[in-house]
């Protein structure tokens, strides 16, 4: 378990607070001595994406927490099929 993140969530991000949020995440790439593979799959999002898009950020402790909204509930589903 990681310290701070015991608890799963789901946000709906705006494009703009996506890429702000990239923005803010990058100096952690300096520690090469951790893999950052959120960071690099959220880099290429935007790319990939229409300007209205909006974005899921979901953060799961465990697969055996109960999903905390129907987003989280889509998106396990998503990553266990």
């Amino acid at each position: 378990m990681i310290p701070g993140f015991e608890m799963p969530a789901a946000y709906s991000v705006a494009r703009q607070q996506f890429e702000r949020a990239i923005a803010l995440l990058s100096p952690a790439e300096a520690a090469i001595h951790i893999a950052h593979p959120n960071l690099l799959s959220w880099r290429e999002l935007p790319n990939s994406s229409e300007s209205e898009s909006e974005f899921l950020a979901c953060f799961v402790a465990s697969p055996l927490d109960e999903h905390v909204s129907k987003d989280d509930a889509l998106f396990r589903k998503y990553i266990h099929s």
